[in-house]
């Protein structure tokens, strides 16, 4: 292979979306792709020259047993050459777990194997049915017809997920809801077909501007929740802006008009006490009462 084949194949390996890395038999690793960084926070050089299973990434799986050791794919994939999957939770650098899908090959050099692949990708609240987003599905996700993001079923049932991930393997989380200031009046000066357009540009910037493994649906009508994986109390006021700024430069034009809304947000961390309704309906409370102190404005945990 010439210089220039192997510059275009890291060139690839590096823009994939995906992690991978390699490891030898002794499962160091080699190589850490620009996509592992991205998705779990290491930098090649905090990884590379390091074993798998001493890199901080401490996979875990359904059950929450420890894999690394005794039943981690990659190195039965090298002591077999055989193809593995699994989805497991790698611990990130700041903290948090990432679930993710992971996929082993063998490394061969001669016809002999001598170390391992691991292709990793988040696994996203869309990840296993992108492409193919529907009103209904038959795995239980459901899909807001209009503008394509998850439901208020698929959200409550997300949110209990993470609750009990909570208490489980102590990650935090942020739940963040947003109702559009005056929006029914977009509906009665433009009629629904202009308010629905603008509802669906809302959502694809919220699919732009957000995290991979955060997620965002529609609540009601007029109302958005987001999941905010890993974060804490002292992020709250981050994630209100974020969600103000993402209206607030969310617009369509109609008839040369440009048509823009505001929101009144809440934002609020996960407890030890909280169930599904008493995280949400505290974090509706924050949202009803930017409300009614002046709208176009986030309210946060302590705030009143």
């Amino acid at each position: 292979m010439t210089f220039d084949e192997r510059d275009l194949y890291l060139n690839i390996i590096n823009d994939y979306p995906e992690g991978v890395y390699c490891v030898d038999e002794n499962r160091r690793i080699f190589f850490w792709s620009d996509g592992a960084m991205r998705i779990t926070g290491y930098t090649s050089g905090e990884m590379i020259g390091k074993a798998c299973y001493e890199s901080g990434l401490d996979h875990i799986d359904a059950e929450g047993r420890h894999i690394c050791n005794l039943m981690c794919p990659l190195m039965a994939t090298i002591y077999d050459g055989r193809h593995r999957e699994a989805e497991v939770r790698l611990m990130h650098k700041d903290g948090h777990r990432v679930p993710v899908l992971v996929m082993t090959y063998p490394y061969r050099q001669n016809g002999h194997i001598v170390g391992g692949i691991e292709i990793f990708r988040e696994i996203s609240a869309l990840s296993k049915n992108e492409g193919n987003v529907r009103a209904g599905s038959a795995d239980g996700k459901t899909y807001d017809a209009l503008t394509a993001l998850p439901d208020r079923a698929y959200l409550g049932r997300y949110i209990c997920s993470r609750i009990e991930e909570c208490r489980s393997y102590g990650q935090p989380f942020l739940l963040a809801t947003a109702d559009l200031d005056n929006f029914q009046r977009v509906n009665d000066r433009y009629g629904r077909p202009v308010g629905d357009l603008y509802l669906k540009e809302l959502a694809d910037n919220f699919r732009k501007n957000i995290r991979r493994n955060d997620i965002v649906g529609r609540w009601k009508s007029g109302e958005f929740a987001g999941i905010f994986t890993g974060l804490r109390e002292s992020d709250e006021n981050e994630i209100g802006h974020i969600f103000l700024d993402i209206v607030r430069q969310t617009q369509i034009e109609v008839g040369g008009e440009i048509i823009r809304v505001t929101a009144s947000v809440g934002v609020t961390a996960i407890r030890e006490t909280d169930s599904v309704g008493s995280l949400v309906e505290r974090c509706e409370r924050h949202m009803y009462r930017a409300k009614a102190t002046g709208k176009n404005r986030a309210v946060i945990d302590g705030a009143y």
